[in-house]
């Protein structure tokens, strides 16, 4: 790594990606998980001095300066099989806003990602969890949920949550849901066919956040927030989670 920094043309949306909470994964953010996926600092073997382990910092330019804003607002860069995001270190009262209003919003939304991704995995995957970079074709997984007039109806509801239908054709729907999470950030079309799509990073964030409420106690993913007696303030639960 050189000893002054040259960031990129790319940093001013590295960083702001970062600070608005989003996912950067290979697949929804190619050219910004470049600059943060080639930069880890690796331990190598020199064979001139022995077999001697020597720590390499080999992060690229906009990394370092990346992290080193997020340190100075109290947040760092955080990664989870491939997909890379930032998290709180400590709780202010500006951090303590924001983790509400981000609990907030995954909580209005899980009634239909958590639902509308698990009729996905049983049309395409066979009850297999899906995961960022898994892909599909649009008119495979529509074939199996008209094929089954259970699937069919789940999807039909789900995507009501979002949207309303005159007698709803269910193709349609289908294609409003994939619109919807195409706008939200949790697909991507795969390039050169805008028939298929790739899981992007987002998904995995949300399901951190399934996972943190289903395990509180009473709390389901339709409620509005956490229930009093769960797991602390609001804030405090959120940052855990992001963390």
């Amino acid at each position: 790594m050189s000893t002054q920094t040259e960031v990129s043309g790319q940093y001013p949306e590295l960083v702001e990606t970062l600070l608005a909470g989003q996912a950067i994964c290979r697949h929804s953010r190619p050219g910004l998980y470049r600059l943060l996926a080639q930069g880890d600092r690796v331990d190598r073997v020199d064979e001139t001095s022995e077999q001697e382990e020597e720590a390499i910092d080999r992060r690229s330019d906009d990394r370092v300066a990346a992290e080193a804003l997020l340190q100075s607002l109290g947040r760092r860069l955080a990664e989870t099989d491939g997909v890379f995001y930032a998290v709180y270190e400590r709780l202010d009262a500006r951090a303590s806003d924001a983790v509400r209003a981000r609990f907030a919003e995954y909580t209005k939304q899980a009634p239909f990602i958590a639902e509308f991704f698990d009729i996905l995995r049983e049309a395409h995957r066979g009850g297999e969890a899906l995961a960022p970079g898994d892909r599909f074709e649009f008119s495979r997984v529509n074939d199996a949920i008209m094929s089954s007039a259970e699937l069919t109806e789940r999807l039909i509801v789900t995507v009501s949550r979002v949207a309303n239908f005159q007698n709803p054709n269910p193709e349609k729907v289908l294609r409003r849901a994939v619109e919807e999470l195409l706008a939200e950030g949790y697909l991507v079309e795969s390039s050169g066919n805008n028939q298929h799509y790739i899981v992007a990073g987002e998904l995995a964030l949300f399901d951190a956040f399934r996972d943190f409420v289903m395990s509180i106690e009473g709390v389901s993913l339709g409620d509005e927030a956490p229930a009093a007696d769960g797991a602390g303030a609001p804030g405090a639960t959120q940052a855990s989670l992001l963390e």
